[in-house]
């Protein structure tokens, strides 16, 4: 099968309809309970054979920003599945797009989330989050490698 192409900003990317190849070598956990812990969109991009997701989120203002009045330059549609609003929280982000990453690594395939973008847009508090409350809990606002972190050993501890 052909790799799929889209063409972004002049240039084009090719996206494989592939998966990535699981090592024979690597321990197996079953997790088909998990997969019904995933949403939608993911089974159907999976089905499609799309490896390549980019997810928007747009920044609420900050307090600096709403002092000088300075507008919102991008409006963001709230009913597209892969933008998250000024609004979205921490824990809706990574429901929505990274929960379902973490059981396909626990499956044995390659998955890689990065935050892109300008200095200031919100890339670290997006990954990292908030500080830990004193008794050892997530706060809240932590980010995705936390959360990541916990789910992976929630599975590995629930699977012993």
């Amino acid at each position: 099968m052909e790799p799929a192409q889209r063409r972004l900003g002049g240039g084009m990317v090719s996206l494989s309809p592939s998966q990535t190849p699981r090592s024979s070598d690597k321990p197996m956990l079953d997790l088909g309970s998990a997969d019904s812990n995933s949403n939608s969109h993911n089974k159907y991009d999976k089905d499609k054979g799309v490896n390549v997701q980019v997810l928007v989120r747009c920044r609420p203002l900050s307090e600096d920003e709403m002092r000088l009045h300075t507008s919102v330059v991008i409006s963001c549609n709230e009913d597209k599945r892969e933008v998250f609003g000024p609004n979205s929280q921490q824990k809706e982000l990574y429901d929505q797009a990274v929960s379902p990453i973490v059981y396909e690594v626990l499956k044995g395939y390659n998955c890689t989330i990065f935050a892109y973008g300008q200095t200031g847009i919100g890339k670290t508090y997006t990954m990292e989050g908030g500080a830990r409350k004193k008794n050892g809990e997530f706060s809240s606002d932590a980010g995705v490698i936390p959360r990541a972190v916990k789910q992976i050993f929630d599975i590995l501890d629930s699977e012993c």
